[in-house]
């Protein structure tokens, strides 16, 4: 989707478009919204009550966490840019934390944007398709939305396959993703001129 907007074939950019949206949908759909919540639930009381948000402060600490993630992602399979992308969206990360119910608000308005209001999304992605702007494509915005999701799902998948749902590594890369999905949401709510359900 993201080098679909960065063509100055607009037919064949919405085509992509709309795949991506349907694509994101079924990801959605085969998610276990209990298993979700019940790891994601840990993952959030983990993060408050760990030291992990002020260990993060120390830049050795820091720095190791970003490099260990990014290292993460390439292990799953993420694109090189892809990574980059989300490495610099990591490195600004303010590490607040997110509730479930923020987490879970954010997903069903990601899901309302792909199914009811579609093509405005679409519209509003395709628009700046092949044009400059000054503010972060939208396309890469829809990308992060969707990489937030798969980011709490590696990070569900590592606290898994270590056998503790305590990491708190694992609670605080959960964290970040829940938090991409809902400023992601937030804003392409904000490009397509609706407001927030």
């Amino acid at each position: 989707m993201v080098f679909a907007e960065s063509s100055l074939n607009r037919a064949q950019s919405q085509l992509m478009v709309d795949e991506a949206l349907t694509s994101s949908c079924e990801l959605l759909d085969i998610i276990d919204p209990t298993a979700l919540r019940d790891w994601f639930e840990r993952f959030a009381e983990v993060y408050l009550d760990s030291d992990h948000r002020s260990v993060l402060e120390v830049p050795e600490v820091w720095s190791t966490f970003l490099g260990a993630q990014c290292d993460l992602l390439q292990r799953v399979g993420l694109h090189q840019k892809t990574i980059a992308s989300l490495g610099d969206e990591l490195a600004a990360w303010d590490r607040q934390p997110v509730s479930m119910e923020q987490f879970g608000g954010a997903l069903d308005e990601l899901a309302c944007l792909m199914t009811d209001y579609s093509e405005t999304l679409g519209t509003a992605i395709e628009r700046q398709v092949g044009t400059e702007s000054s503010r972060k494509r939208r396309a890469l915005v829809f990308a992060h939305a969707v990489c937030g999701i798969a980011i709490v799902l590696v990070a569900i998948n590592e606290a898994s396959r270590k056998g503790d749902a305590r990491l708190s590594a694992c609670a605080a890369f959960a964290t970040f993703g829940a938090g991409l999905v809902k400023r992601s949401v937030q804003r392409l709510y904000e490009v397509c001129n609706l407001a927030s359900v």
